[in-house]
């Protein structure tokens, strides 16, 4: 086995961390949004409670989940949700536009 756990564990690592990274990034860049598209506050408080509540709602049966499919199969498919979820951004209308 060897390094093969390491390595397995470096990767664990670097995906939870691009994940915590990824949910940070609405917040940092709150300023240079509210400018470009407009937003109130009351327009960045709606999208990030948003996003927090599909967050907790997820939470309520993501351990259930886990649990039937097992720690790795609950990870990679876990991480290709986010990814997906990650990737329909460019595809997304800006708030407030109408369109």
């Amino acid at each position: 086995m060897g390094n093969y756990r390491w390595t397995i564990c470096a990767l664990l690592f670097f995906a939870t961390t691009v994940n915590y990274l990824d949910r940070q990034v609405l917040s940092l860049l709150h300023p240079t949004l509210e400018k470009q598209f407009n937003w109130s506050n009351s327009d960045y408080a709606n999208i990030t409670a948003a996003f927090q509540f599909v967050y907790a709602i997820s939470m309520l049966f993501a351990g259930r989940f886990v649990d039937r499919l097992g720690t790795k199969w609950g990870y990679i498919v876990a991480l290709v949700i986010w990814s997906l979820g990650a990737m329909m951004h460019a595809v997304a209308l800006p708030v407030g536009t109408g369109c």
